[in-house]
């Protein structure tokens, strides 16, 4: 074989394997970050599982929202469905590095723009005063993992959904008197190419994350038969009964699936349309309609759309945001904080790493308040 001719093969396989090298090395790298993640993470549980229970009440510690709100007159009497809270949007992400962010931006161009913002972790989010999360969730083999995007986008300090549950309900055990924590789940199926230990979510699975949140959770978990009562749907309990007061359901966890019409009828299917023996509430059909006998919560992620309106005055729960894609817009915020939905979701919440702008969301810098 000729010199040349030799050189030139050489050339086309460095041209070849390069490539192939940088692809191989950039998913090892990404693999191990997440695995580092896990490590932090237990770590991180063992030493607050040190931590003694209890503590003083948290309407008496400086500067919490139990405090403010609490402490007004009647507070306690107030229905649930009238209390508003800060909720942090996709509040375990950690904003993607250099590598993950050329890949992301790769299958999906100017998506890195807007992921440009990170949260502390949950303990850290509770001490700062909220009371209110969303976690995107897969299932990956067995287990019940958090994350944004699969390799790509998959930084958090909650890795394990199963971690994310104890650190609340460790948080709880030493915050006694602590307004009711909501978590939203939003089941995800997506960038499934991405790993593939990725599955879709079938009623077996939901039923086995059902039962990991009462595991997890125990007695803090407010359960839908609990509101149900004597009723025949939790949604005819708080139309004929009202939803309980604040005061009776300080220091519980309310967990609700993000609206998905897929998996809330598989959800269905497994409890039935009065979520009987489920531990989590459910969504409203998208457009927040207050129709169907399960859902009473409402994703309506426009704070100007006029559902919601109609949405509280059916006595649904909303969830609203004040921000998106890492875009400071105040005239967006305002209309938030003149919505009246009760979950406010931001990506810059008190305490938290503000936007480059300097803006933050919060109740007049509180993170939790009473509907007018």
């Amino acid at each position: 074989m000729k010199k040349t001719t030799r050189i030139a093969l050489l050339s086309l396989a460095a041209l070849i394997a390069l490539p192939v090298l940088f692809v191989g090395g950039s998913i090892a790298y990404f693999k191990a970050g997440r695995a580092a993640d896990f490590r932090s993470q237990s770590r991180r549980l063992g030493e607050l599982g040190t931590l003694p229970p209890g503590g003083q009440p948290m309407a008496l510690r400086t500067g919490s929202p139990e405090a403010s709100v609490l402490t007004q007159t009647g507070a306690l009497d107030r229905p649930l469905n009238e209390l508003r809270l800060v909720a942090t949007h996709n509040s375990y992400h950690r904003q993607p590095d250099a590598l993950r962010s050329f890949f992301l931006g790769l299958g999906a161009p100017g998506e890195p723009a807007k992921l440009a913002y990170s949260h502390r972790t949950l303990w850290e989010q509770l001490e700062s005063g909220l009371r209110s999360f969303e976690l995107d969730v897969r299932l990956r083999g067995e287990r019940f993992e958090i994350t944004h995007v699969p390799l790509v986008d998959d930084r958090t300090a909650s890795p394990s959904l199963a971690g994310a549950f104890e650190e609340l309900a460790l948080w709880s055990a030493r915050s006694p008197g602590h307004l009711p924590l909501f978590v939203l789940l939003e089941l995800k199926d997506d960038w499934e190419v991405l790993d593939p230990k990725l599955r879709p979510f079938d009623r077996v699975s939901l039923q086995k994350l059902d039962a990991l949140a009462r595991d997890t959770l125990g007695p803090l978990l407010y359960a839908p038969d609990e509101l149900r009562g004597g009723y025949a749907s939790p949604l005819e309990a708080v139309r004929e009964r009202a939803w309980p007061p604040i005061g009776a359901l300080l220091g519980r966890v309310i967990v609700i699936i993000h609206e998905n019409k897929r998996y809330r009828d598989e959800y269905i299917a497994a409890y039935g349309p009065a979520l009987k023996g489920g531990s989590f509430f459910t969504c409203a059909s998208k457009g927040g309609a207050p129709s169907e006998d399960d859902g009473l919560f409402a994703i309506l992620n426009d704070p100007g759309d006029p559902r919601i309106a109609d949405a509280l005055a059916s006595r649904l729960i909303v969830r609203t945001r004040a921000d998106a894609d890492a875009i400071a817009d105040p005239l967006k915020a305002a209309a938030a904080l003149a919505s009246g939905a009760q979950l406010v979701s931001t990506d810059y919440p008190p305490g938290g790493p503000a936007h480059a702008s300097g803006y933050g969301f919060s109740f007049g810098g509180a993170a939790a308040a009473l509907s007018p």
